[in-house]
Parts: C-alpha cells; sequence; structure tokens
C-alpha cells in the first residue's frame, strides 16, 4: 500500500543561553526533527515527500552546473534513502491552463550495488535526480514558480570551459 504523507512541525520557540531567538539553530533541530519522522514514516512502510532542490540551509549539499549556474542541491534525500532502504521516485507536477494539474511520478532511481562506497552512492543517486531535473527544467521552464527562477539566477554563472558543455 502506497500513502502520501506530509508533516508540520509548528509552536515551536528555541531560546538560547541568554533567552534570545536563535533562528538559525531552531532551523537545523526543526530540520532533524523532520527528518526523524521521515525515517519512522518510511520503516512503517509508508512514503515521504522531500525536495533537495528546495532544500537551503540544512545538510550536505553539492554543487554542479546547473542551466547556466552553480546550483547547490542538499544530499538529504539520497541519505534518508541509504539509511533506510526506501526507494526514491522523482516527481513533479505542473498547473496547466483551465486549472488543470500534471502530476508525474518517475523511478524509481537506481540505488547503485553494494560495491560502490556510501558516498559513492549518495552521488550516484544525486546525479540521477539532477540529471531528471535538467529534462524537466528544460521541457517546462514556463512550470516553474518565479521564486524558485528569481533564487536559481541568484547562483554564480558558470563559467563554460570544453569539458562543462556537457554537464550543463
Amino acid at each position: 500500500t502506497f500513502h502520501l504523507t506530509q508533516g508540520w512541525i509548528g509552536n515551536m520557540t528555541l531560546l538560547t543561553h541568554n533567552r534570545t531567538f536563535d533562528k538559525v539553530r531552531a532551523e537545523h533541530i526543526l530540520y532533524a526533527r523532520q527528518l526523524e519522522l521521515a525515517s519512522q514514516t518510511l520503516q512503517q512502510g509508508q512514503a515521504i515527500y522531500l525536495a533537495p532542490d528546495l532544500d537551503r540551509g540544512h545538510g550536505t549539499s553539492i554543487t554542479v552546473p546547473f542551466h547556466g549556474r552553480m546550483h547547490p542541491f542538499r544530499t538529504s534525500f539520497a541519505d534518508l534513502a541509504l539509511l533506510t532502504d526506501a526507494q526514491i521516485f522523482f516527481v513533479a507536477s505542473d498547473l496547466q491552463a483551465y486549472n488543470r494539474f500534471s502530476f508525474q511520478v518517475v523511478g524509481p532511481l537506481d540505488m547503485g550495488n553494494a560495491a560502490m562506497g556510501y558516498e559513492e552512492r549518495v552521488q550516484h543517486l544525486l546525479d540521477q535526480y539532477i540529471a531528471h531535473l535538467r529534462r524537466q527544467w528544460a521541457k517546462n521552464p514556463w512550470a516553474l514558480p518565479w521564486w524558485l527562477m528569481r533564487e536559481h539566477l541568484a547562483y554564480p554563472t558558470v563559467t563554460i570551459e570544453k569539458c562543462e558543455v556537457n554537464n550543463l
């Protein structure tokens, strides 16, 4: 049985030693708690949704050339999948004309093999995600929300060299 669950953590106040709010620390605690809840959900045989391209400020990131910019991508989805032995599917959605909603699920991604080290498997999963996202962005650039495109355009531009052309 496939269940899509989404959890929200709210109403949390974090005080530091001097009783002032530490937003960065609070975000890290919330992020850790969300990953903990996600892991529990996966262990129960349900599905979770993570967005590696939007998950800013937490966890490990890998920055790669992506549509002309040096774009950071978080590895949390790959780490969580490898730690819980979960399958990964790419999910894309698009609001179209006349209030129609397009929803596409692709996968599962290839998890790599036992001969690969942990970091190699994380990179392998991230490479697949980025390759699919490259195709998705090129195919439907109008489907991107303006704030996501604004964020992307704020990243440093790529200096194109011969070896990088195939990676864009």
